[in-house]
């Protein structure tokens, strides 16, 4: 026997049809809060993978990037041309600016 309930828009519908609908929502409420549970964690793993470079480049512990600091964090990138730019501003004394 199939029990019948009242929801909304006034329509009859079966109180199985109810609780399958309700279960849908929560499962769909279960998956967002867990997909937004697994980028945060995404984040907090970036997050320390940045500061454990940021560790190993910052040598001196000044929480700045010097000269031999700079230049070890440009030699990977040399072949970007952005890696030949850092060593260029480090030889030079600070930034370098195109003149046009």
């Amino acid at each position: 026997v199939e029990v019948l309930s009242r929801c909304s828009g006034h329509r009859w519908r079966s109180y199985d049809d109810t609780v399958k609908k309700m279960l849908e929502s929560l499962s769909l409420a279960a998956a967002l809060k867990k997909e937004e549970h697994a980028k945060e964690v995404h984040v907090m793993v970036l997050s320390a993978r940045a500061q454990k470079k940021w560790d190993e480049l910052d040598v001196d512990r000044s929480d700045e990037l010097e000269g031999d600091e700079v230049l070890a964090l440009a030699a990977p990138l040399v072949k970007s041309g952005y890696g030949a730019y850092l060593e260029t501003m480090v030889s030079e004394g600070g930034p370098v600016f195109d003149e046009d």
